[in-house]
């Protein structure tokens, strides 16, 4: 019975540990789905080509917060394979994100949007990918 109660509160600050890791990735892509929920017209232009750096911004953080998550929650050993999972699920929350705007007034699909969205995730996981190399 004690064996039970040591594995139960393993498997509780193991939970508590991957909530802490995927809560942020689920926040911010919360986030982007509202934002991109925003009529057009309701978007004030503060500076030229703001929609690329605010894709590439957006998607840098969510590139960050799934890498640093998935790298603890999978244990990825191999730096490509990493960068290459990250990128490839910001791509294609990119590509859910773009056709949402489909139905949003004022909004449209660009495929330049969920290019730039793949590069930020793709320098947010190199950040995560950096930072685990300088501490070894």
């Amino acid at each position: 019975m004690r064996l039970l109660s040591v594995i139960g509160k393993l498997v509780s600050v193991r939970a508590a540990g991957r909530l802490n890791l995927w809560l942020p990735v689920v926040l911010w892509m919360s986030l982007i789905f509202y934002s991109s929920s925003l009529p057009g017209r309701d978007l004030p232009e503060l500076f030229i080509h703001q929609d690329i750096v605010f894709h590439l911004l957006a998607y840098l953080l969510l590139g960050y917060l799934f890498s640093r998550a998935a790298k603890e929650t999978y244990q990825f050993r191999e730096f490509p394979g990493l960068i290459i999972f990250t990128v490839v699920f910001c791509l294609l929350y990119g590509i859910i994100d773009e056709l949402h705007q489909l139905f949003v007034p004022g909004r449209e699909c660009s495929a330049m949007d969920v290019l730039v969205d793949g590069t930020g995730g793709l320098l947010g996981g190199i950040i995560v990918s950096a930072r685990s190399m300088v501490r070894k």
